[in-house]
């Protein structure tokens, strides 16, 4: 099991160039704003992951539908990818 490491907003603002770097090392990294948890960083690639994985998941959700005989219009699909934020 992993550890998610944090720090404070006000740390991070005076600390970034340090703390930028340690995201691709060690993992997302909990900005913490008055006790909460205010943001995530992450790094890009683990971004770009996380954006192949929504893709797919979107594709295999598609998949089951077209399989049920669900079938959608290209105008539908290409709606459904903007109100999702995939496509613009």
């Amino acid at each position: 099991m992993s550890v998610v490491r944090s720090e404070s907003v006000s740390n991070f603002r005076v600390h970034y160039r340090d703390i930028l770097p340690r995201v691709k090392k060690e993992g997302p990294i909990l900005l913490i704003q008055r006790s909460e948890v205010a943001a995530v960083l992450v790094s890009i690639d683990e971004w770009n992951q996380l954006q192949r994985l929504k893709h797919v998941n979107l594709l295999d959700e598609q998949s089951k539908l077209v399989q049920q005989g669900n079938y959608l219009t290209q105008d539908q699909i290409e709606q459904s990818l903007r109100d999702k934020g995939l496509i613009d």
